[in-house]
């Protein structure tokens, strides 16, 4: 289910002013909200729990399309522990996975895990030959 088909009769549709305010309906009954799920941080945090099983020690057969994928990069472990830009992979890489991965790097950037300066420089984002990331 879309969020805009939930939220429509709070805001009216896509191409009207919002009624109330998004960061409102977030918030709890309490706090004056409507205790609204917002679906793209739920999205984002279903995306996020996949890392912990790819990561596991077990061969799963569904891990096979990631592996794959990545395997000119370096592989999954070693690639999470890179700071890589998916834009700039030139691969076909399924949409479910792309999007763990750009998320995992925001969360990663906004919880500053490369801010003491240990970071593995292949596949990082500010190295890159002829824009294209150096492994």
């Amino acid at each position: 289910m879309q969020s805009s088909k939930v939220s429509s009769p709070f805001w009216g549709g896509l191409n009207r002013k919002d009624k109330i305010k998004r960061a409102v309906m977030y918030q709890p009954l309490a706090g004056g909200g409507q205790n609204f799920v917002n679906f793209a941080t739920m999205v984002k945090s279903l995306r996020l729990a996949w890392i912990s099983r790819l990561l596991g020690e077990s061969d799963d057969s569904w891990k096979a399309i990631p592996n794959y994928s990545l395997s000119e990069y370096g592989g999954l472990h070693f690639l999470l522990r890179c700071d890589y830009n998916v834009s700039s992979f030139n691969i076909c890489l399924p949409a479910f996975y792309r999007e763990l991965l750009e998320y995992f790097q925001d969360l990663k950037n906004n919880a500053k895990v490369f801010s003491n300066g240990k970071f593995l420089l292949w596949n990082n984002k500010a190295i890159t030959f002829e824009n294209i990331t150096v492994f």
